[in-house]
């Protein structure tokens, strides 16, 4: 999880650099928006749900722990 959400920031701030810096020069942005859109995104979002999801999953082990039950 941590992985992707590290790996999704540094995409996202690739592209997002080569995306100002095209608009700066004049240019249209093409690939960067797409990759923004496509790859980082879902790699930050997913990465967020999943580490989400996972403190729920150890808080309903650890109430069931205390409650004298195995999950």
């Amino acid at each position: 999880m941590v992985r992707a959400w590290g790996l999704g920031h540094v995409v996202l701030g690739i592209c997002l650099t080569i995306k100002w810096v095209t608009l700066l020069v004049g240019g249209e942005p093409g690939w960067p928006a797409d990759v923004i859109r496509w790859v980082a995104g879902p790699l930050v979002v997913g990465s967020i749900l999943a580490a989400f999801l996972f403190r729920r999953w150890e808080r309903r082990r650890a109430r069931a722990m205390n409650e004298g039950r195995q999950a």
